[in-house]
């Protein structure tokens, strides 16, 4: 008896499965609103997330979170290199997307860099002066 009712569990497991995953619904159409663009044209660049840029001997590597915090992480190399110091540096952000511009507020007072958005994972941060611009990639 104990064979037969683990066979008859077994065939009421495979007949519920399969009703299960061989019933489909047809995907509903997404409509757009007015208002949201969607797809090529909409804008699919995020400040959030951790980018990596290197130059004049440093590396910098700074993540973004979506609750306007950032951490930042450089690492200073030596001619051969090698990295010799690290910095580390943490506070607050505001990136406006409009006018490409990004705050940072960190315990020395505050930095303004212009952004240009090359692709979403692929920017530019120029200081305030317009010297010294850096390209960081996303990570």
């Amino acid at each position: 008896m104990t064979k037969k009712f683990f066979q008859g569990l077994f065939a009421f497991f495979v007949a519920a499965v399969l009703s299960v995953s061989l019933t489909a619904c047809p995907d509903d159409p997404v409509t757009p609103e007015p208002g949201n663009p969607s797809g090529p044209t909409a804008s699919a660049f995020s400040i959030v997330g951790t980018w990596k840029g290197q130059g004049d001997g440093e590396i910098g590597i700074i993540t973004f979170n979506a609750d306007g915090t950032y951490l930042s992480v450089s690492y200073e190399q030596d001619e051969n290199g090698k990295i010799k110091d690290e910095y580390k540096e943490s506070g607050a952000y505001k990136y406006d997307d409009k006018s490409k511009t990004l705050t940072i507020f960190h315990e020395d007072g505050t930095e303004t860099f212009k952004v240009e958005v090359l692709s979403p994972t692929v920017v530019v941060f120029l200081f305030e002066d317009g010297d010294y611009p850096v390209t960081f990639k996303k990570q």
